[in-house]
């Protein structure tokens, strides 16, 4: 199907059948063709050779007509995978055995090529059940052909130069066949290596870059095709360009792809459809321009990537000379689409995911996520035996910032304290907004000196964004498991030692009993009676908008 739009030509592609059942179904489209034509023409050779049997005759064209008619139901059918490899083995058995009463009919003319047609019956059964069923479908047919020459020699002359090179004919049209299934086998590995590796990378969640660079070297490799860029739809229509190789992104609007491929709507339908395109271009031409090729695209052909069933974005594949894709080359296209489209909707659902279990406004893990950490951390602790420590974090004197610069203020310096925190913690700890002006830090495989040590660090930190503001950090710590052995036991054992830190007086640490060693600095034991009912507010929902001081 092809049509003109303003300032190219568009070759429209129907998507090529994917999977083994497909390529099935579409090899039985093939043999009804072949199974007619083939009979068709043997039947205008009964004129010519004497002494054909009717009977044997008419009983192969009822086999052939009853074998194109079964396979015209399994195909209407769309059995599964299983199902259709059996009844196509069938088929195949159907057409040896009306090949093998097309010779018999034909025994008594000694002119008659018989033997050409029993290796187009191997080459099927290697199509549809790999090499190894084909080879013993030859043998048999080697074996049929010498039982009918030797009835041929009871009834005629025998000729054994002619039966000697039948045989050699047989085994070479197979010997050919075999060949080039080993030619197929080994562009499919090719083609699998490529989807392989796309997915690999895309399994190691690389960045989207260096996956599409990966891409287009492996592509390059299996068809000579190259991939730049991929272009991922918007909201409003218009299209987010990723570039691999300047890191670049630009937006493709509707007015580009109708100066490019003509009405907007009509290239929409025809990628909502599953359906690709391919355009020529030349350097100068209003595509090339429009959609940002390289001066050296002489092709292109752009295929839809669907996510969830959904029009999703554009895989270009650029070629360097005027190019159509073939069907094979098509069809690994479209896969490495499938994996684009894969790799889409898991970003989205990263991205889903990271806004669900981030603060807003501070970008570390929200309430919910540091909760869940810090009971991930304690399961782990007590199935190993290992230990960690929990670092509760106030802020001091944080309301009065808020009181007299206002809240915008406030939000700023809260943000900036945040990323110091993170920056201060190690590699495999955690940290999240807790509520109001509360930050939580787990720390993993630490001990309570390491604990007052890291304390030491993150109250540094905060000094170091907001000491213009006078604000410092109390920070309590309760180490895993003598601080408690669940994660509720060890926030309210942090949040005892926080409130003890801050009547100390704030900007210092404090840590629960059974946390340290007597070095580790000073530990306390049960919180204070005072401090319990903060301590039972602290595990209520705090507003994650307000960066208000708890009271």
């Amino acid at each position: 199907m092809t049509s003109s739009p303003q300032s190219a030509q568009l070759t429209v592609h129907r998507r090529p059948p994917v999977g083994e059942a497909q390529e099935l179904l579409g090899h039985q489209h093939t043999l009804v063709v072949i199974r007619l034509a083939t009979f068709a023409a043997t039947l205008t050779q009964v004129p010519v050779y004497e002494q054909v049997n009717a009977v044997l005759l008419a009983m192969a064209g009822g086999l052939v007509l009853a074998t194109c008619l079964a396979a015209q139901v399994v195909m209407l059918d769309r059995r599964p995978l299983e199902q259709l490899r059996t009844w196509s083995l069938r088929l195949a058995a159907a057409d040896a055995l009306s090949v093998y009463l097309v010779s018999f009919a034909f025994l008594g003319s000694d002119a008659w090529k018989g033997y050409l047609y029993f290796p187009l019956v191997g080459v099927e059964v290697a199509l549809i059940g790999g090499i190894q069923p084909g080879i013993v479908l030859s043998i048999a047919n080697v074996l049929a052909y010498g039982t009918q020459e030797w009835i041929r020699g009871a009834w005629t002359d025998y000729d054994h130069v002619q039966s000697i090179f039948a045989i050699a004919v047989m085994l070479m049209v197979f010997g050919i066949a075999i060949a080039s299934f080993g030619a197929l086998a080994e562009r499919g590995r090719r083609n699998l290596r490529v989807l392989l590796d796309l997915t690999s990378a895309l399994a190691n969640q690389q960045e989207e870059t260096e996956t599409l660079e990966l891409l287009d070297a492996r592509l390059h490799d299996a068809v000579g095709g190259r991939v730049r860029s991929i272009a991922v739809l918007d909201v409003d229509g218009s299209f987010q360009v990723v570039r691999w190789h300047n890191q670049q992104r630009r937006v493709l609007d509707r007015a580009a792809i109708d100066a490019a491929l003509g009405d907007y709507e009509r290239v929409a339908a025809i990628f909502r459809a599953g359906q690709s395109i391919t355009i020529e271009v030349d350097s100068w031409s209003v595509a090339t321009a429009a959609l940002g090729l390289p001066e050296w695209t002489r092709a292109v052909t752009l295929v839809p990537i669907v996510t969830e069933g959904t029009w999703a974005g554009v895989l270009p594949v650029l070629w360097p000379v005027a190019h159509m894709p073939t069907a094979e080359q098509l069809r690994l296209i479209y896969g490495l689409a499938e994996q684009m489209g894969i790799a889409i909707a898991q970003g989205q659902l990263r991205q889903v995911r990271m806004l669900a279990q981030t603060d807003p406004l501070t970008g570390l893990l929200n309430h919910r996520a540091i909760v869940a950490e810090l009971r991930a951390f304690t399961a782990r602790a007590s199935r190993g035996g290992s230990t960690f420590a929990a670092l509760f974090c106030d802020l001091d004197r944080f309301k009065v910032v808020n009181d007299t610069r206002g809240h915008e203020a406030g939000d700023l310096l809260l943000r900036e304290i945040a990323q110091a925190v993170h920056g201060a913690i190690r590699a495999g700890d955690v940290v999240g907004r807790y509520g109001g002006d509360e930050l939580l830090v787990v720390a993993a495989d630490t001990s309570g000196e390491q604990a007052l040590v890291l304390a030491r660090r993150i109250r540094a930190a905060v000094a170091g964004v907001a000491t213009t503001f006078g604000v410092t950090a109390s920070i309590g710590i309760a180490v895993h498991p003598g601080g408690g052995a669940t994660a509720s036991a060890l926030l309210a054992s942090a949040d005892g030692a926080m409130y003890e830190a801050k009547r100390a007086g704030g900007d210092t640490a404090r840590i629960a009993v059974g946390g340290a060693g007597p070095e580790a600095g000073p530990a306390i034991g049960a919180p204070p009676a005072p401090a319990v009912p903060a301590i039972q507010g602290l595990h209520g929902t705090v507003p994650e908008a307000d960066n208000s001081e708890r009271p």
